[in-house]
């Protein structure tokens, strides 16, 4: 079991080193590993890629999408990180204040807010305002005399909607 776990998790070829050897990406996929041997069917992971660099977060997400895939376990994740969120996630819930204030498909969620956002710079401050269409943004765009910028809308608009404050990290 434990060898199908390094292998798994990538770390056979480091099965000689203490964890105290590893990298800090090494040490997150080895104590996943490890929760792994006892093959559960729900796996909580709390905040898994916090404080890792852009490269092996990537690594690390691909990891935790074989756990759901190849392992057939279900995969309860807490993050900040909004974008893991809609990469990783089949369904979202948004806390605020340690309360769920919403929950769904991040595409559910989106769509709550608009499909488009049109992020407005104005004194020195972004001023968001959401439509359905992109050409229905692209003309309010054609109608500003300020600096805008279309894209189309991600968790982090959702909760801001909900909460009207910014993620505290």
């Amino acid at each position: 079991k434990i060898a199908n776990a390094l292998d798994f998790s990538g770390l056979a070829a480091h099965a000689d080193k203490t964890a105290g050897n590893l990298s800090g990406g090494m040490k997150r996929r080895l104590i996943i590993a490890r929760a792994l041997l006892h093959e559960p069917s729900v796996l909580f992971l709390d905040e898994p890629t916090v404080g890792l660099d852009a490269s092996v977060r990537r690594t690390m997400w691909d990891f935790i999408r074989s756990i759901n895939q190849d392992k057939r376990c279900t995969v309860l994740l807490t993050t900040h990180y909004i974008e893991e969120a809609e990469m990783l996630s089949d369904r979202v819930m948004i806390m605020d204040k340690a309360k769920i204030v919403t929950e769904g498909t991040a595409a559910g969620l989106k769509a709550r807010v608009g499909k488009w956002a049109l992020d407005i710079y104005r004194n020195g401050k972004t001023e968001t305002e959401f439509f359905e269409t992109r050409d229905a943004g692209l003309e309010r765009l054609g109608a500003l005399s300020d600096t805008a910028s279309i894209r189309e809308t991600n968790l982090e608009d959702v909760y801001l909607t909900i909460t009207g404050r910014r993620i505290d990290a």
